[in-house]
């Protein structure tokens, strides 16, 4: 993977663009300051964000690979971010649903292919509690 670069600056007290490869992005912290109005999601909801993303578009490449069909392939996450000794961390379920027809096999291949190729989960995956599920809908 090549390198990658972000700019950032403070627009506004705890209101913040990011850019990236011509994409901008607002972030803001309104439990810092609840006189603002939020105009953009927080930094971990942008990591939640990441960590959805990712896991849906290597699924993707699992399915392409396999040539496996399927119309609906959706990521929710519930995560719990708490502070213990000294540093903070991450509790998440990622669940994924799709329509795709999976044997419990292929499931299994499935997760072992997320958790090879997903480089967001396998990098917070460390130290964190990143937990996979993947449910098969008609």
């Amino acid at each position: 993977m090549s390198k990658q670069t972000t700019d950032a600056q403070v627009i506004n007290n705890y209101f913040v663009q990011a850019e990236t490869k011509g994409f901008t992005y607002d972030l803001d912290y309104t439990e810092k300051d609840p006189a603002i109005v939020s105009q953009g999601a927080t930094p971990t909801d942008m990591l939640l964000v990441s960590l959805a993303s990712c896991h849906l578009m290597t699924l993707v490449s699992f399915f392409n690979l396999k040539k496996i069909p399927y119309s609906i392939l959706k990521a929710h996450i519930d995560g719990d971010f708490s502070y213990k000794t000294n540093a903070w961390f991450l509790d998440a379920v990622v669940t994924v649903t799709t329509n795709a027809q999976l044997n419990s096999e292929q499931i299994d291949e499935a997760e072992k292919f997320i958790h090879r190729h997903c480089k967001i989960s396998s990098i917070l995956s460390q130290n964190n509690d990143i937990n996979l599920e993947i449910n098969i809908i008609s």
